[in-house]
Order: C-alpha cells, then structure tokens, then sequence
C-alpha cells in the first residue's frame, strides 16, 4: 500500500464532503506525525544560501538563510551570526517567513511567522534561553558554535606542524615528539638498523639520529668511527657491533673509556660497542669483547 504523505491542498471543502473530507484530514495528520518524529517532511527538500547578510559575513558554514521548498511552498529561515564571546558560531536570531508562490513572502496566507532569538553562555557558548520560539533543535543549534570553535583552533594547531596535517609521526622532527614529563609504558622498543658498510678501510661517520644501532666491517688499519649529530641536553645512545674491530690503529678515537685506556678490539671476530652522550661532546664507551 502507498503511503499518503501531506497535502497542503486538502482537505477541500469546496471538493470533499463526508468521508473523503475526513480521509484527507486524517492522512494528514498521520503525515505531520511521521514528519515530527523523523524531523523531516515529505516532498520538501533543504537548501541554504551564503549571500551577505547579518553579522558577521556569512559562509557556507554561516549561511544567511536556510530554505525548505516543496514546490512553490517555501519557508525561509534567515539567520544572524554571533562572533563575540559564546556566540561565537551560534546564531542570535532566526527570522521565519513562509511563502506559498515561491516568490514573496507577503503573500496569503504566507508572511512573516516571527523571529526566534537566542541567549548563549558567554563561557561554555551553551544555550540559555530563547525566546519567539523553542523546540528540541533550539538546543542542537548550540553544536554548531562548538563546531566552528573547535575547528578553528583545530586548524591553526594542525597548520603548525607539517606531521599533523600529512597524518604521519614518519615526518616528525625529533623535537617535536621530545616528551619532557612523565614516563613512557609500552609493550616492545625496536631502533632502526644501520650499516656503516662492509669494507670500513678509513674515516667513517656515525649519525647518531639515524638510529640506535649500527653495524660495520673493518678491513683496514685506517679504519677509524667519527660522530655527528652528537644529542646535547638530552642522553643519546648508540650501539655497535663491529666485525674485526682489532684490525684498525685507532677505531674510536676521542672516546672515554674505563680506565682512561681504549679496549684491546677483537681482530678476528665481533664487539659491542655502548656509546653514551649527553653534552654534545663527550662520548663515553663500554665493550664487550669477541662476543659468539
């Protein structure tokens, strides 16, 4: 069975009489029902216009008016912003009007419906009171200044950081991420492998920022590790496992180590190295020899 929706044009006592009369009065009433419940209407569809008016300028976020049309059958509602404390977002005042040839609003029986106004909380921007008018959407208008509020902060605090508006930690600066309080709880650590290559015959660098732990292989007595990027104020370290680390003259030159002496390296075999700074400067070494 079709469903009846509303018909502005019945019932018609000029046409209708007896039960017809009543039908129509009836299947009008259980349309307005449904459209209260759902809080739409059959037939009539929704549409805003962003032209200048009120205060402030209006967007598409704050449309000047807000239009229901079901044919020539239009009801207006034209709406004026707030832009001070809690009214930021949240609009002041609705006027209502209603036309019924989709031209005028002056028109019989269409006109003016009235003006709804709204009082807003100047700290939380929740609404107060309202006055002309008052249903359930007067307090579901409140989330449209909350949304306005909220996105804007939202827009500049994601503008400042190029890993917020990628939606990536991956292009984070180190800086960014430093937490300075508090501890850090998690299930597992992993740090990023490096290899300072195979055949280390001479100078080699270490970035400490690429990661935790590096690998190499020294096959030459010029064999000698390097640092860049040293951390300063906060403690950095960096691990070592060097394949015949013995082989090389001097392999971490400048390095503080137990006892003021360097350790004898394996020269054929592997060692872990533990580096440690803090200032910048100062790197600080333990050793672990020939390890199987």
């Amino acid at each position: 069975m079709a469903y009846t929706p509303f018909d502005a044009t019945k019932p018609d006592g000029s046409t209708q009489a007896g039960s017809a009369f009543s039908t129509s009065t009836n299947a009008n009433d259980k349309a307005l029902r449904d459209a209260i419940i759902m809080g739409a209407m059959s037939g009539f569809v929704f549409s805003q216009s962003s032209s200048s008016t009120g205060a402030p300028t209006t967007t598409v976020d704050q449309p000047a008016y807000w239009f229901w049309k079901n044919g020539t059958t239009w009801l207006r509602a034209t709406l004026t912003w707030g832009a001070g404390a809690g009214t930021n977002g949240n609009p002041t005042n609705i006027v209502w009007d209603l036309s019924i040839n989709g031209t005028d609003y002056t028109t019989a029986p269409g006109g003016n419906i009235g003006t709804q106004t709204f009082s807003w909380d100047s700290t939380t921007g929740a609404l107060t009171a309202t006055t002309g008018f008052g249903a359930t959407e007067s307090w579901v208008l409140g989330l449209l200044g909350k949304y306005k509020v909220f996105k804007a902060a939202y827009d500049v605090h994601a503008a400042s950081s190029t890993a917020h508006s990628a939606g990536t930690m991956s292009t984070q600066a180190a800086s960014a991420v430093a937490i300075t309080g508090g501890s850090v709880s998690c299930t597992y650590e992993r740090e990023a492998s490096n290899s300072l290559g195979v055949t280390i015959t001479g100078s080699t660098a270490i970035n400490w920022t690429l990661g935790g732990y590096f690998t190499g292989t020294i096959t030459g007595a010029g064999g000698t590790f390097t640092h860049t990027s040293l951390p300063s104020g906060v403690v950095g370290y960096v691990t070592l496992l060097i394949t015949n680390p013995g082989v090389a003259t001097t392999l971490l030159a400048g390095v503080k180590w137990s006892g003021g002496a360097a350790p004898a390296f394996t020269v054929s075999g592997k060692d872990i190295v533990t580096l440690l700074c803090a200032d910048g400067a100062t790197v600080y070494g333990s050793h672990l020899k020939d390890v199987r």
